[in-house]
């Protein structure tokens, strides 16, 4: 019964930090997409929220040795330009959005870090190749997110 009771235990503590990650990420989506000026706020962020919750509850091995935040930024960015409001809202605009919301919360080395030292393999690699937030988005991201977002996307069209 006791091992039953500290299983149980567990569980409600990864919820809890799992429910906590979704709410700060939210939030912390809604202040970029205020300081980008995103026409249709709402929808961009429930969209990346989409993309990032499902990564969450379904993709975790995404989030080793990964910063949250660099998956709340692919995830924005991936929902801006199906949104068709990349280039509008590119990497660019979006780094500089995040360094002016964060520059009092982080220190340098760890904004650099989001940006530029992201690890590019997956879990099963031990291969060290780290890159820049473009270069995982587009090398690990979009290839991992790609199949789900289409389903989300032919769901949503059909609704």
């Amino acid at each position: 019964a006791d091992s039953k009771a500290l299983n149980d235990k567990e569980c409600i503590f990864v919820r809890y930090v799992l429910r906590n990650l979704a709410k700060v990420t939210m939030r912390r989506l809604n202040a970029l997409c205020v300081h980008l000026s995103v026409a249709e706020r709402s929808t961009v962020v429930s969209k990346a929220m989409v993309v990032f919750v499902n990564m969450l509850y379904h993709r975790v091995d995404m989030f080793i040795d990964r910063h949250p935040d660099q998956l709340m930024l692919c995830s924005l960015y991936l929902a801006c330009s199906k949104m068709k409001l990349a280039p509008t809202v590119g990497f660019q605009k979006i780094k500089d959005a995040y360094l002016e919301v964060n520059e009092s919360f982080y220190n340098t080395s760890t904004l650099n870090a989001i940006f530029y030292d992201i690890k590019m393999s997956d879990v099963s690699s031990s291969n060290g190749e780290r890159g820049n937030i473009v270069t995982f988005y587009n090398k690990v991201f979009a290839p991992n997110v790609r199949p789900f977002w289409k389903s989300f996307m032919e769901r949503s069209t059909t609704q």
